[in-house]
């Protein structure tokens, strides 16, 4: 239980981490925005 409890605050540091990416790659994320923006794909990419 004690290592439970010291290595939470670590967990939450990957997963605010993990969240902060979604935008990032999504369908309306910012490289299919970029990508678009500069003609290099007709549509998103998956």
């Amino acid at each position: 239980m004690l290592f439970l409890l010291r290595t939470i605050p670590f967990w939450t540091s990957n997963i605010i981490r993990m969240i902060a990416w979604i935008p990032v790659p999504g369908r309306h994320g910012l490289v299919n925005e970029g990508l678009l923006a500069l003609g290099v794909v007709n549509q998103p990419v998956e």
